[in-house]
């Protein structure tokens, strides 16, 4: 029998009958599954090391489990769904209720950040290929509201064109990441034999216009149809439902099929979709949601059960300052040089800065360069950042958060407060 399993879906079940009593003292689902995970890794580790189970787990075993084969389909449907879904979660206009500052966020602190991060990776880790700490930082770098969910949803003293904001950055920036990550695992991983970035280049851009192509052809094309049923009273958009499943999956899969990127396609199939459906795609991504959390919380379990494995065998002060300066300052001063002359408040800008927790798009990144990785040494090495990365983020961004907006709330300009009571309320999770 798997133990793990039992106990992940008791847990479930658990936050499903308390998950309002928990909302009101913020705590989320993944806050949940990843300290539930984390004291049945504590609980296991106990029972090998006095002897009661004869089963072992340790960091080769780990890395062993995550190469699986089925292990590496899971994490790659999983982030296709998360891609999709986010694609969603800018609730006005492509960009937001404000186009220039997301666009600030995107096309200047994200690869400011990006820069600055294989700047510091390379000086920590001289050990590494350049290509590697490139794959490495890809994971990292991408930000995700899941650790703050509870926060965001429940706390009126952040402003709701911040959290809009945030919704806008945090949607596009796996998204945009993830040609990146491509052409990373391209010049990096054992099967690509891509002896030089050009070599590399060269093959993924293909990939990325073949992405590009089907995401579009079947978002679009799927979210036509399902106007068209709807039109002629073929169906329900209950039973449409169904269908907004399997569009993220059918992209992935055509584009692989392709010689694709799955994650790019999911990710502009949902763009497309939501271009197509409008306002009404939200009623009917519902299922699609509930199982991507279902799903990720699962993810978020296997995290925290392997936690403590992790960072006994694999922790160096190199990666806790790699981790620490990922979440802190190279998210930080970015952000602030990018918002630069703009007409929002000092303290707007550093909570905006602040927020940049890390969740599902880091833990699955991570796991897809390890499983194209041949290196053990490598292997390890990003293994021990993704992990220190996202525990670290939720002890920042989870624990330490109320802090920071307790602190907003009393510097913020006392207009600020009450200028965008007609937004968007903040990520669904």
């Amino acid at each position: 029998m798997n133990w793990g399993l039992v106990v992940a879906m008791a847990l479930l079940i658990v936050w499903a009958l308390l998950a309002k009593w928990l909302a009101h003292r913020r705590i989320s689902l993944p806050l949940v599954m990843l300290g539930g995970g984390l004291l049945a890794g504590v609980v296991a580790l106990i029972l090998q090391v006095t002897g009661v189970s004869s089963n072992t787990i340790d960091i080769g075993i780990i890395t062993v489990v995550l190469n699986e084969p089925a292990a590496e389909r899971a994490v790659e449907l999983v982030l296709a769904l998360v891609l999709f879904i986010d694609s969603f979660e800018v609730r006005r206009g492509m960009l937001g209720h404000q186009p220039g500052m997301a666009l600030r966020l995107l096309a200047i602190a994200l690869p400011l950040s990006g820069v600055l991060a294989m700047l510091v990776g390379l000086w920590l880790f001289p050990f590494l290929p350049v290509a590697v700490v490139l794959l490495s930082l890809r994971g990292v770098i991408p930000t995700d509201l899941a650790p703050t969910a509870g926060l965001f949803g429940s706390d009126r003293r952040i402003p709701l064109r911040v959290k809009d904001l945030l919704n806008v950055e945090s949607g596009y920036n796996d998204g945009i990441v993830a040609p990146v990550f491509v052409f990373a695992i391209t010049l990096a991983g054992a099967t690509s034999h891509a002896s030089t970035p050009l070599a590399a280049l060269q093959q993924a851009v293909p990939a990325a216009l073949v992405s590009l192509a089907v995401g579009v052809v079947v978002g679009a094309g799927t979210g036509w149809l399902m106007r068209w049923a709807i039109r002629h009273r073929l169906t329900s958009r209950a039973t449409l439902r169904f269908g907004v499943v399997a569009i993220p999956l059918l992209t992935y899969a055509i584009a692989v099929l392709g010689h694709g990127n799955g994650f790019v396609a999911a990710f502009v199939a949902g763009v497309a979709f939501h271009a197509v459906r409008g306002d009404l795609a939200h009623s009917e991504i519902d299922l699609c949601e509930d199982l991507t959390q279902v799903a990720t919380a699962v993810v978020w379990f296997a995290l925290g059960a392997v936690t403590l494995t992790v960072l006994l065998g694999t922790l160096t002060w190199q990666i806790a300052v790699f981790s620490l300066a990922v979440l802190t300052v190279l998210r930080i001063v970015p952000v602030l040089l990018s918002l630069l002359g703009c007409d929002w408040s000092w303290p707007d800008r550093l909570l905006i800065a602040a927020l940049g927790p890390r969740g599902i798009a880091t833990m699955v990144f991570g796991m897809l360069a390890i499983n194209d990785l041949a290196d053990e040494q490598v292997v390890i090495t990003i293994l021990s950042i993704i992990v220190t990365t996202i525990i670290g983020s939720f002890l920042l961004h989870g624990v330490g958060l109320p802090t920071l907006v307790g602190w907003y709330a009393r510097h913020a300009p006392p207009e600020d407060e009450a200028s965008d009571a007609a937004e968007p309320a903040g990520p669904r999770s």
